[in-house]
């Protein structure tokens, strides 16, 4: 069966999610199995043409929103051919609503910042905050700049939550949603002390809703030479489950707490291994 014929197109993908507030890889979609070196160089060989081809156009000025969002799928239906499964769930309370919100998520592998985008883009534009080294990189940095992210150090705290107020507040009000990553660092064990209030004081500070986006992506490996060239393993689900909107009428240290209480539930209920013992840090 051809894959190519089986694939949905953004338009369609994103309508789902809009309609259904749910995406499921459907059967015969994911035509192949095994992981192994085969699989993770078409996967990263994948990736790497998509960076590639995304860095001529930033060059030209024609990457966009559309663009990031097209290059997104591309990658989620590589992950599908690969004979991985993708499951996106509760997204339906975001649909409903209008205007921009805070996303935050865990940080598991470079998956997730791949495959967020077509799904997010799906309610409104989004800027995502990340570090400064990664604007850096060839092809990648310049359509990384193409999108306009928020850019922090990770060096100086205060410096980057001074940034993310401060710039995450403007895009809110300009109506573009905002994506952080507060744990900072790539890790396949939740430790929820690893995850800062940073989106917390940003929802409350902007007066917009916060959605926690609980995720799994380690269908991908962490690399031993290079940490974003992992392995790939088809049998690791990929799932995104969204949670409810929180209201911004509480302060930052409750949203946190009700963000945590939310990820460690998905956690649980997937198996994601967890420092049930950690501290939370507000």
């Amino acid at each position: 069966m051809c894959y190519l014929c089986l694939a949905m197109t953004l338009q369609e993908f994103q309508q789902q999610l809009r309609s259904d507030g749910q995406y499921e890889t459907p059967a015969g979609r994911n035509t192949a199995s095994g992981g192994g070196f085969c699989a993770s160089a078409r996967f990263h060989g994948t990736v790497a043409a998509q960076a590639i081809s995304g860095g001529c156009k930033a060059w030209f000025g024609r990457y966009n929103f559309d663009v990031w969002a097209q290059d997104s799928l591309v990658v989620l239906q590589a992950v599908e051919q690969l004979g991985g499964r993708v499951v996106c769930e509760g997204f339906a309370p975001r649909a409903a609503m209008r205007g921009p919100v805070v996303y935050i998520a865990n940080h598991m592998s470079m998956l997730e910042t791949m495959l967020l985008p077509c799904l997010l883009t799906s309610f409104s534009p989004v800027a995502i905050v990340l570090k400064d080294s990664l604007l850096h990189y060839p092809f990648f940095g310049s359509l990384c700049r193409a999108i306009a992210p928020i850019v922090v150090s990770r060096r100086n705290v205060r410096a980057d939550l001074q940034a993310v107020l401060d710039q995450g507040c403007a895009k809110l009000a300009a109506g573009s949603s905002v994506l952080l990553f507060p744990q900072g660092t790539r890790m396949t064990v939740f430790n929820p002390r690893r995850l800062n209030s940073m989106g917390a004081k940003l929802a409350q500070a902007a007066r917009v809703p916060l959605v926690p986006i609980a995720l799994q992506t380690d269908f991908i490996g962490i690399g031993r030479w290079i940490r974003d060239l992992g392995p790939v393993d088809p049998s690791r689900p990929v799932r995104f489950a969204a949670g409810a909107p929180l209201s911004p009428d509480q302060p930052a240290r409750v949203l946190h707490q009700q963000c945590l209480s939310f990820l460690a539930d998905r956690f649980r209920a997937w198996g994601v291994p967890m420092e049930e013992d950690a501290a939370v840090d507000a």
